[in-house]
């Protein structure tokens, strides 16, 4: 009888044990989809800002023909504007001497959404290409934009197309979602 109840009591403790396990796997999971869900919000309101940023700055542009002149986003003073003919690889994944991480990087030069740490805590920054996390988010939000044609035109709309691409952060450096859009600002 003994014998019986020591069996007993040894497949209830490892039914218990099993499920624990399971329980903390399905928590991970839920975390981890928590994560990817901020991340992708915060890309979709980067991607509206980097379309507000075309709005406002598209005149400025139109009469400045240098400012998409850099094929590597990091013109001092128009980082984050790239030249759709910079080489190889599509202006999000490029690196150059003076940018050795990709452009969208939390190091790198493409333009910074506004911070969303809360106040008091540490900055979120880079130093000599190491990133200080922040409590929220792992890093800002980025995006940049590439001017693909001054002279584009469909049957509904014609002006400057653009291609603005963003890239938002969870809490952990592995959470990162990138969006892209194409704008088209009318003439």
């Amino acid at each position: 009888m003994l014998v019986i109840s020591l069996v007993l009591l040894l497949a209830f403790t490892l039914v218990i044990l099993g499920s624990g396990q399971q329980l903390l796997v399905e928590q991970r999971i839920g975390s981890n989809q928590s994560d990817r869900q901020k991340a992708f919000q915060l890309a979709q309101l980067t991607l509206a800002e980097g379309e507000k940023y075309v709005d406002a700055q598209n005149a400025g542009w139109s009469s400045s023909p240098d400012a998409f002149s850099a094929p590597y986003c990091d013109k001092e003073g128009l980082e984050g504007l790239c030249n759709k003919n910079g080489g190889d690889q599509p202006a999000w994944e490029r690196k150059s001497e003076q940018q050795p991480f990709g452009v969208l990087h939390p190091c790198g030069k493409a333009r910074e959404y506004a911070s969303i740490n809360p106040q008091g805590k540490t900055p979120i920054g880079c130093n000599k290409g190491k990133v200080t996390p922040g409590t929220v988010t792992w890093a800002n939000p980025r995006y940049i934009v590439e001017l693909l044609d001054e002279h584009y035109s469909d049957s509904k709309v014609s002006g400057r197309l653009y291609r603005i691409t963003a890239r938002a952060w969870g809490k952990n450096q592995s959470t990162q979602v990138t969006l892209q859009s194409h704008y088209v600002v009318p003439y």
